[in-house]
């Protein structure tokens, strides 16, 4: 068994970047953090803990955004890249520390918002706020990603300095929520078994790479992602983020895995109607019973009918809003019928 090594950091400064994530981008979250299996609890505790650190501006917005990779500006420019520090000195005056070049964070924007531009014209844009609104304005983004751009560019200095103090604010109640919580991440340390765990990065999808060839393991544990399983491999360590209901995320991940039937695929798939609510689910991302029956035409019965078949094959899956159902697609499933697929291709 290898050994491992505990570390503060990682999990925690994610924690922290994760309740902006989370407050820019909550649908998203709920679609691909949470277990549905428990979705209502787990929807419970994310709204319930992020609610105590509600107070954050809107001019955050650009940092925090998920794009369709499900990754934002600041994980991508000032986490994921600073792996290798995470187990020296990476924290949150590390991360002030970047803060203070405004002109390479207005590069890093550019480049991440619009990922065609070469890195030597960064400077052409950097130094034309009229140049910058004619890229914005034939971007493909939504007018309110338009908007922040443009007020971003404008003066970016402003927004770092909010990004700044909002860090600080939150890390300020964060470090008491981790001190109320403290007993949660030692039972969760004490109840890890490194082998078992690396044999079910193995299984998972996103986690092939090889783990058995590196000298040191550290774990960094998640408060409030708490379904979190991340891990970052360097050249002799691999650091993993887990959340404290990691094991219950896991056994999830392998029941989204489990082999499906194809005859049952045709059979849902045999029905124009449910092709339809697909697309309309593809392209709304969340619909409401009501919303598909207005859409398509159909009476109560008939959409229920189609959404019943739809959810007892997984391929979508629901979540409660208030007294509303909302329906989306379980990516899961259609991940696992391309694999189920790969076979004839060959």
């Amino acid at each position: 068994m290898k050994q491992v090594k505990f570390l503060r950091e990682p999990g925690y400064i994610y924690d922290l970047l994760y309740i902006h994530i989370y407050h820019f981008n909550r649908n998203y979250c709920i679609n691909h953090h949470v277990n549905y299996d428990t979705i209502d609890d787990d929807i419970s505790f994310y709204d319930g803990v992020m609610y105590e650190f509600s107070d954050i501006s809107e001019d955050l917005f650009l940092f925090f955004y998920l794009r369709d990779n499900g990754k934002c500006f600041f994980t991508t420019c000032y986490y994921g890249p600073y792996q290798e520090n995470f187990i020296s000195d990476y924290n949150l005056s590390f991360i002030q520390s970047l803060l203070w070049d405004e002109k390479s964070i207005v590069k890093k924007m550019i480049k991440y918002y619009f990922d065609k531009i070469n890195w030597n014209e960064l400077d052409f844009y950097c130094n034309s706020i009229t140049e910058m609104a004619k890229l914005i304005k034939n971007s493909d983004y939504d007018d309110r990603v338009k908007s922040h751009l443009y007020s971003f560019f404008i003066n970016p200095a402003q927004f770092i300095e909010k990004l700044n103090q909002s860090l600080l604010s939150v890390d300020s109640l964060l470090m008491k929520y981790y001190e109320r919580n403290i007993q949660t991440i030692i039972d969760t340390q004490n109840q890890i078994n490194i082998d078992n765990l690396i044999k079910h990065f193995k299984n998972l999808e996103n986690h092939k790479r090889n783990k058995d060839l590196f000298d040191d393991v550290y774990i960094s544990i998640c408060l409030l992602h708490k379904n979190c399983i991340y891990n970052f491999l360097n050249d002799s360590n691999i650091v993993i983020l887990l959340g404290y209901d990691y094991i219950n995320r896991i056994a999830f991940l392998k029941s989204q895995q489990m082999p499906i039937a194809l005859e049952e695929i045709g059979n849902v798939l045999s029905e124009k109607n449910r092709i339809a609510i697909l697309d309309i689910i593809l392209k709304k991302k969340e619909i409401a019973i009501r919303d598909l029956e207005s859409e398509l035409n159909l009476s109560g019965t008939n959409a229920y009918y189609h959404i019943s078949m739809m959810l007892k094959a997984h391929m979508i899956k629901s979540r409660n809003e208030g007294k509303v159902v909302l329906y989306s697609l379980n990516q899961n499933y259609f991940d696992v019928i391309i694999k189920h697929l790969e076979k004839y291709t060959k």
